[in-house]
């Protein structure tokens, strides 16, 4: 079992690299954007092997697999999905056989609906590979729909076998960390991971470092009050969901993009942000970010969220 301070590698050939954040704490980062696109992590409790998120594809997570072997000793027994999104759990077929697949309550239920959907998807490829006006129409070609279909013959979409509510520290030999779920953040239901002893803070994408944040399917406001409930917790080091290892400042590097969406777009209508999310000149602060096409998509995101709270508290009489 690894117990030096020194990093250790993975296989040469993984779409990610690995960095020794604390020793048997290791963060694995994306390096690859195809293969992996997020993060995740490999914690060495003492008696078992813990991994935060499992990349989007089943490659990276065969490699992730087997990555937890060369630094822990053993294979991994328990994973943890942080959100629903697939960049996060389209590895989790590479860990069936773990004893504890985990995910929040609610993460549960809308990875069911979005696996549900990937297969949904799947077969309108095979549809429209048979019916080539329909494939014509929808701008796609054969070799298109074909890559598509190969590669989304390769997953098959996994789901956690154990949820859980409210927060759950995992005790091992040697450390013990404490899932904390955050609820509705960057997705419908986001949890980090923390551990106490060395103040070391796994985000998904609650946080990230060197790249705009995504507004999805979340609720920027709670975003924003989560920040700062995690910023409470002092982390010496923060592992986000994108972009490489941190420390609080990633937390109020996220925390003031959310807050500089609201200032742009204070008092704008949906029909002019619209308009303005094409033009909208970037904030300097912003243009050495990953992922600038997500300005203009934030943009209008974080609009239609403020209309549809505004709309639910004059529904509600407040």
């Amino acid at each position: 079992m690894s117990d030096t301070s020194a990093p250790a590698s993975p296989p040469p050939s993984a779409p990610f690299v690995t960095e020794q954040v604390a020793p048997g704490v290791f963060a694995a980062y994306s390096d690859d954007a195809d293969a992996c696109q997020a993060n995740s992590g490999i914690i060495d409790l003492g008696d078992r092997t813990l991994v935060f998120d499992t990349f989007v594809t089943p490659a990276a997570g065969a490699q992730l697999r087997q990555a937890c072997v060369e630094l822990t000793g053993r294979l991994p027994d328990v994973v943890v999905n942080s959100h629903h999104h697939l960049d996060h759990s389209l590895g989790n077929q590479e860990f069936v056989d773990c004893a504890l697949l985990m995910c929040e309550a609610r993460t549960h239920e809308l990875m069911h609906a979005r696996f549900d959907a990937f297969t949904a998807a799947y077969a309108e490829c095979r549809r429209l590979l048979d019916d080539p006006s329909a494939a014509a129409q929808s701008g796609l070609s054969t070799h298109e729909l074909q890559e598509q279909i190969r590669a989304a013959a390769l997953v098959h979409p996994t789901l956690p076998n154990v949820s859980f509510s409210g927060p759950l520290t995992l005790h091992g030999t040697r450390r013990h960390v404490t899932l904390v779920p955050l609820g509705a953040c960057h997705s419908g239901s986001d949890t980090v991971l923390w551990l106490p002893f060395e103040r070391i803070l796994f985000t998904g994408d609650v946080a990230v470092s060197g790249h705009h944040p995504w507004l999805t399917d979340g609720a920027t406001h709670a975003w924003v009050s989560a920040l700062e409930q995690l910023k409470a917790y002092d982390p010496a080091v923060v592992i986000p969901g994108h972009g490489r290892s941190s420390s609080v400042d990633a937390l109020q590097d996220t925390w003031t993009y959310l807050h500089a969406l609201a200032d742009l777009t204070r008092g704008w209508s949906t029909a002019e942000v619209e308009q303005a999310s094409t033009v909208q000149p970037m904030p300097a602060a912003f243009e050495r970010l990953a992922s600038p096409e997500a300005f203009g998509h934030n943009l209008r995101r974080y609009v239609a969220q403020r209309r549809a709270a505004s709309t639910r508290d004059t529904e509600s009489g407040r």
